[in-house]
C-alpha cells in the first residue's frame, strides 16, 4: 500500500493510550492530513474533557447521560472520539452542568 494511501485507524483507540505526536506524523505524511489532524484533535480534547469532569463528579456515562438529556451511546461517542461530529459548545456546557460545574471558554 502506498503511503498516500494507508488507513489510519485511531477510532477504535483508547483515548489515553493514542499519543498526539504519532497522530500528528502519521496524519502530516498523506493529503489532507492537516485538516484531518485538526479535526481530530479537536475530537480527542473534547473526549478527554468530559471524560475527565465525569469521572471528577464520580458519574457513569449513564448517569451523565441521563442528566444532560441524552442517550449513553452519546456520551460513549464523545468518549471515544468515535464520531465525525465533535460536541457542540452546548453539549460541553450541559456535561459540565451536569456534572456540578460550568464551561468557561477563555482566550489569552
Amino acid at each position: 500500500m502506498s503511503k498516500n494511501n494507508r488507513n489510519i485507524g485511531y477510532a477504535d483507540c483508547e483515548i489515553d493510550s493514542v499519543d498526539l505526536a504519532t497522530v500528528e506524523r502519521d496524519l502530516m505524511s498523506i493529503p489532507g492530513g492537516r485538516e484531518m489532524l485538526d479535526e481530530k484533535a479537536g475530537l480527542l480534547e473534547a473526549a478527554r474533557f468530559v471524560r475527565r469532569i465525569r469521572n471528577k463528579a464520580r458519574l457513569s456515562q449513564a448517569g451523565l447521560a441521563e442528566a444532560m438529556g441524552v442517550a449513553q451511546a452519546r456520551v460513549a461517542e464523545i468518549e471515544t472520539a468515535k464520531s465525525k461530529r465533535g460536541p457542540t459548545v452546548a453539549t460541553l456546557a450541559r456535561a459540565a452542568k451536569a456534572c456540578g460545574g460550568t464551561l468557561k471558554l477563555e482566550m489569552k
